[in-house]
């Protein structure tokens, strides 16, 4: 039912929509909301009747974004989703989406709200990239909102988030990783590791003994270990099954590693105890995994001290495979080693082929063309 209410004290006019339900245990239920103007009165009609006819349970009116965010989080998130990610979503939600949108009913929410959410973040100095975190984790809110059935549609797929600037990553070239790796520091093992595997930081503090076979020169990843804010380390498998992965080392590494376990091994001796398997292979004093980003910060502290600029510790990942594809390791065997879930991330992401390689690609063309002519 359609009712005309007059006009608020703004002067703006006011309509009611309602519809009765089945009753449910003898008693009365009815769906109702208010709107602004008799055809979106009539459109909001016909929702909840759509909704009532497919037998989809009508959300209460009054059921806000951000009542329905705290009830994902709780349900949906925490059974479903990785702890660290669902981190990530709690932080967006509660920077973000809510104090911008939280206030809208649930079913009152339009594409035309979230264009202009996305238009005030950017103005406020967002990058486009941070936007459409936003963008994807909203629209996974109400993806799920629409499949449990409190939405017909999903108005976030009616809009189109900004497109980001393609992600460039300063690479170290070959010289700079040789200074890098010559200067004496307590974490020059891990930082060799990953500068010769590719290793992510997770992977790298998540690495233990029986992962290590140096005979065979092969390291496996098989966990990893990250920190949770308020919940200290944690030990995990693998975001992806590619992930999970053996790694051939160059023997430079294998020597490296060789010498670690043999210092460990002393260090174990004065204390009278033997290396378990399933000891991590980089710790702290106590035997337990470095944080993450404990690494990082030694790492930046290096960069800093030599005077460099824009390098993180991804920069390793990022120069391991351009050094590899520079050297015409095929992108496949890249992708493998880096644990990439396709070859479309190792090339668009990971690899950013400069201008020698262009210069190269277009030299063997004309090579290859050359000989042709030659055969006729």
């Amino acid at each position: 039912m359609i009712r005309y209410r007059g006009k608020d004290k703004r002067g703006r006019d006011r309509w009611n929509v309602s519809i009765d339900l089945p009753r449910q245990n003898g008693k009365r239920r009815r769906r109702w909301c208010t709107v602004g103007s008799k055809a979106e009165a009539l459109q909001k009609e016909r929702e909840l009747l759509y909704q009532a006819d497919q037998g989809i349970d009508v959300p209460s009116a009054k059921l806000t974004l951000k009542q329905y965010i705290a009830e994902w989080l709780e349900g949906y998130c925490r059974v479903s989703i990785r702890p660290r990610t669902r981190q990530g979503y709690e932080s967006i939600c509660r920077v973000h989406i809510v104090p911008e949108l939280g206030h809208i009913k649930l079913m009152d929410l339009r594409p035309n709200h979230i264009d202009r959410m996305y238009a005030h973040k950017l103005e406020s100095g967002l990058s486009k990239q941070t936007v459409c975190h936003i963008h994807r984790t909203l629209f996974g809110i109400l993806r799920h909102a629409q499949r449990s059935g409190v939405l017909i549609q999903n108005p976030a797929t009616q809009v189109s988030p900004p497109r980001p600037s393609r992600y460039e990553v300063k690479i170290m070239s070959i010289s700079q990783l040789h200074h890098f790796l010559d200067v004496d520091h307590p974490f020059h093992v891990i930082f060799f590791t990953a500068a010769y595997t590719g290793m992510r930081r997770s992977e790298l503090t998540g690495l233990q003994w029986r992962d290590v076979d140096l005979d065979g020169a092969t390291l496996q990843v098989r966990r990893i270990v990250y920190r949770i804010k308020g919940e200290g380390l944690q030990q995990a498998e693998p975001k992806t099954p590619k992930s999970k992965r053996e790694i051939a080392m160059p023997p430079q590494l294998c020597i490296v590693l060789r010498n670690h376990r043999q210092a460990v091994e002393c260090e174990c001796s004065i204390l009278g105890i033997d290396i378990n398997p399933t000891d991590y292979v980089f710790t702290k004093a106590d035997g337990s995994p470095y944080d993450p980003d404990r690494i990082s910060k030694e790492f930046n502290r290096i960069i800093k001290s030599l005077g460099w600029s824009g390098i993180t510790f991804h920069s390793l990942r990022h120069s391991h495979a351009t050094h590899l594809l520079e050297s015409g390791v095929p992108l496949k065997l890249v992708s493998e080693r880096l644990g990439h879930s396709t070859i479309a991330t190792t090339g668009d992401i990971y690899l950013h082929p400069d201008a020698r390689l262009h210069k190269d690609a277009a030299e063997r063309y004309g090579e290859m063309m050359v000989m042709w002519e030659e055969k006729a």
